[in-house]
């Protein structure tokens, strides 16, 4: 039986912000409608989701070309973009606005449409009643779907999806905030302390640390009071929103706090750390100094995911750093790209050096559906120029072409990297769709509906490009689909069995 995986997605985010009852809702927003909702997810046959609970930073709803803040403009663009009632958008506005109270509160939303709430979903052209479980551990996932000994879907399972929780930016621990940019770091730390025990012990009744998340983004889009952040706003967005405090500033000791609370034992179950959105200073000291360090004391080797990212096609991340001015470095970013070819060079993209650093920790690389992050600028206006005359499915080949850029590019370098050795050179590579994350998507596979039509897609592109690839040459169609298969459910449903346990 066919059925996908997805380690980053935000299912929740705008059943959440529009202050809908139940999880189970899609939005028809002409800017953002549901990509990744359950319904769709269902339909989709996506039966492992990450779902990335994500309070929406306050640099996103004060305009700054516009000077806008609080007021009636700003709750029209806000309502007609992002579909978040004015009164939502006011509250986040507000000093004394808390990041961690709406974690809190977009967790309970999910748990309220958790099973044993079911939904009546069309699949494949059957009536079937579906419903989610927030799973507590990788047996949770096992039982429920009925895996085999290869963690192969059963075809008797019944339609459940499990989600798997994560969070997206470390301002959700509560900082970041307009009101607690002055608080002593004493207090500070506190607060840290606090908030990530309480996350530690997220559960169902009689589970206290069931539902712990299995990783966090400690970086996202604004400055958040731990660590920098990368330019991730590209042309107008970056004129509409300030990004400037704390681009490539370094890991703070505050940050460093919450990097040891995280990843220990001692307080709870370990959430590990998503490198997505760190800038590269922050990730070289995590890379080369925090974990090496760690691994000496503890003796134990952490998993790092990159969990929605693609290559930059860059050797190294310092030669991939973005350097000058605060005010000077999305300029920057923009003449990059206007001159990019195959990939996005921008520096929140992977280097080889960082994507070695992922494989060789037995981490996960989620590939990212904007249609902007996986690819540069002369590949997306080639599809662009190419779509309006492609029938059918030529139409997806042309969408699925730059994932297809970045599972090679990726497989190659560890394939080089271990001198001809094609062991392992696949088990990093995953989907992490960003879908539901405010983000423009690849045009084929905008939907989580889709993923049937990737994975057939895919195979067939791997085929195509097998006589010319030296790790494929010999390879079967049937062969080329065992890949196919790791990538969208096998090396996510794996990395749950390593690292998703009491």
């Amino acid at each position: 039986m066919t059925a996908f995986a997805d380690i980053h997605c935000h299912s929740t985010l705008f059943p959440f912000l529009k202050g809908s009852d139940t999880a189970w809702v899609q939005d028809n927003n002409v800017f953002y409608p549901s990509q990744a909702d359950f319904i769709r997810l269902a339909k989709g046959q996506v039966r492992v989701v990450f779902v990335s609970l994500y309070p929406v930073e306050q640099g996103f709803l004060n305009v700054q070309l516009l000077r806008l803040h609080t007021g009636v403009v700003t709750d029209f663009l806000a309502d007609r973009f992002l579909s978040i009632p004015a009164e939502k958008v006011n509250e986040i506005q507000m000093d004394t606005h808390d990041y961690f109270r709406d974690l809190l509160w977009e967790y309970r939303l999910l748990v309220s449409g958790a099973s044993p709430f079911r939904k009546r979903v069309r699949v494949n052209g059957h009536a079937v009643e579906t419903g989610y479980t927030i799973a507590t551990c990788f047996g949770d996932v096992k039982q429920r779907l009925s895996l085999d000994v290869k963690n192969r879907i059963s075809d008797n399972s019944s339609p459940e999806l499990m989600v798997i929780l994560t969070i997206e930016g470390g301002h959700a621990l509560g900082t970041g905030l307009t009101g607690t940019s002055a608080l002593p770091e004493n207090q500070l730390r506190e607060r840290l302390q606090e908030n990530i025990l309480t996350i530690k012990n997220l559960g169902p009744e009689g589970n206290p640390g069931g539902h712990c998340p299995l990783f966090l983004t400690i970086s996202h889009h604004f400055w958040n009071q731990l660590c920098g952040h990368s330019v991730s706003l590209a042309g107008i967005m970056n004129k509409l929103f300030d990004q400037r405090q704390g681009l490539n500033y370094p890991v703070t000791p505050s940050g460093r706090l919450a990097i040891e609370l995280l990843l220990s034992k001692e307080n709870g179950r370990r959430i590990l750390i998503d490198t997505k959105h760190m800038p590269v200073r922050a990730k070289r000291w995590f890379y080369h100094q925090f974990l090496p360090e760690w691994q000496q004391k503890y003796q134990e080797k952490i998993p790092v995911i990159s969990s929605h990212s693609a290559v930059n096609g860059i050797k190294t991340m310092v030669l991939s750093e973005f350097t000058g001015r605060e005010n000077t470095l999305h300029q920057l970013g923009d003449s990059m790209y206007s001159r990019s070819t195959r990939f996005n060079p921008w520096d929140i993209n992977l280097s080889d050096e960082e994507i070695l650093l992922i494989h060789n920790s037995g981490g996960l690389i989620g590939l990212n559906f904007d249609k902007r992050i996986i690819q540069g600028k002369a590949s997306l206006d080639r599809i662009g120029k190419s779509e309006e005359e492609a029938p059918g499915e030529l139409f997806y080949s042309f969408w699925a072409e730059p994932l297809v850029q970045n599972i090679l590019h990726i497989s190659g370098l560890l394939y080089e990297y271990q001198h001809g050795d094609e062991t392992g050179i696949w088990d990093s590579l995953t989907i992490g769709s960003d879908l539901d994350g405010m983000i423009s998507p690849l045009r084929a596979f905008s939907s989580a509906e889709s993923f049937p039509m990737l994975e057939d897609i895919l195979v067939k592109k791997l085929v195509q490009n097998a006589p010319l690839i030296p790790f494929l040459q010999n390879k079967s169609e049937s062969e080329i689909s065992s890949i196919t298969e790791k990538i969208l459910w096998g090396n996510a449903v794996g990395f749950l069995e390593k690292n998703f346990n009491v």
